[in-house]
């Protein structure tokens, strides 16, 4: 029941690729490393309101999460280096500049807004613990 269509909205995940090491103007190493991840990718999906009371807590209280993400596609690899769009993200209007490639734009040009804390499998679902992060660009 969780995955109905019309309770699922426009969610972007992008997964993680490789951790590169950063260089210099010279190629030099600078002991710095930058994260390179995917695309960010289109999916509609089953995201809960804001975490409310302990019995409706699926990863249990002692984990530190916003919202839960129900994804009915269990070959999707969704694990803990995967972020996520949901509150930048909105389907465009005639008029409006899209995004070449999906046909989604990110609300003011932002990152991502949730970072992955847990994530459950199971043979029917996975659920995935988001948590609110602030990004600067």
């Amino acid at each position: 029941m969780r995955c109905l269509d019309r309770d699922k909205q426009l969610v972007l995940i992008s997964f993680f690729i490789e951790k590169k090491a950063r260089e210099d103007e010279q190629g030099r190493l600078t002991g710095k490393h930058e994260v390179v991840r995917t695309e960010p990718i289109p999916y509609y999906l089953s995201v809960s309101a804001s975490k409310g009371n302990v019995e409706n807590s699926p990863f249990g209280i002692d984990l530190d999460y916003d919202k839960t993400v129900i994804i009915e596609d269990t070959s999707c690899p969704v694990d803990e280096s995967s972020v996520f769009w949901v509150d930048n993200v909105s389907i465009p209007e005639s008029g409006d500049e899209i995004d070449e490639g999906f046909n989604v734009y990110y609300t003011g040009g932002k990152s991502h807004d949730y970072t992955v804390k847990r994530v459950a499998k199971s043979p029917n679902c996975i659920a995935v613990a988001i948590k609110h992060v602030e990004v600067a660009k």
